[in-house]
């Protein structure tokens, strides 16, 4: 059976005060979850999207994120001697990064990234290093003439982030220079 909208916004509405009831701590203990991968992508997909359409939570959402990346990267500097890597996790803590900074600078990511994908679009088979995949490749200088197109194909991307930095929305910038600051520290 279909629900009306009634009871729709009435359980948007009664999710939205668990989530915020004591300083988002229904929210803080979804990010406890030890979930990674596809799970974490939509798990954070979804919260950033409920966190940013509500008119309660809109200007709260960076915060959380930090909040979230804060915690696992304590996590992480106990089990790592390197937290520089913590960003390589695929976990939800990283994932609510990532969908934060997709949801909120989406147009200048596909303003800097449309034209180099397209551009790199049809080198991107050309850049295999698995040496069980070149296998069937006959010309023994498959590896190192793919090492060179993989290392063009990653200057490319590289070369346009770095140029369009300084056109980075605020929003981008704010959440790096914290995320930045807190694993230097």
């Amino acid at each position: 059976t279909c629900i009306s909208e009634l009871e729709t916004h009435y359980l948007q509405q009664q999710s939205t005060e668990i989530l915020l009831q004591n300083d988002f701590a229904m929210a803080r203990l979804l990010c406890k979850l030890e979930v990674s991968g596809d799970k974490a992508a939509t798990m954070a997909s979804h919260l950033i999207s409920f966190l940013r359409g509500n008119p309660k939570t809109t200007d709260h959402v960076e915060s959380f994120v930090m909040g979230a990346f804060d915690a696992h990267l304590s996590k992480y500097a106990a089990l790592s001697s390197n937290p520089r890597n913590v960003l390589r996790d695929n976990n939800l803590a990283t994932m609510l990064v990532v969908c934060y900074l997709q949801q909120t600078c989406r147009s200048y990511l596909v303003s800097v990234l449309q034209p180099v994908m397209s551009a790199i679009a049809p080198y991107i088979e050309s850049c295999e290093l698995d040496p069980m995949r070149l296998a069937h490749d006959l010309d023994p200088c498959a590896s190192s003439r793919n090492l060179y197109n993989l290392y063009c194909v990653c200057r490319s991307v590289l070369d346009a982030v770095f140029s369009a930095g300084k056109h980075a929305p605020v929003e981008m910038r704010r959440l790096c220079a914290l995320i930045r600051g807190r694993i230097e520290t």
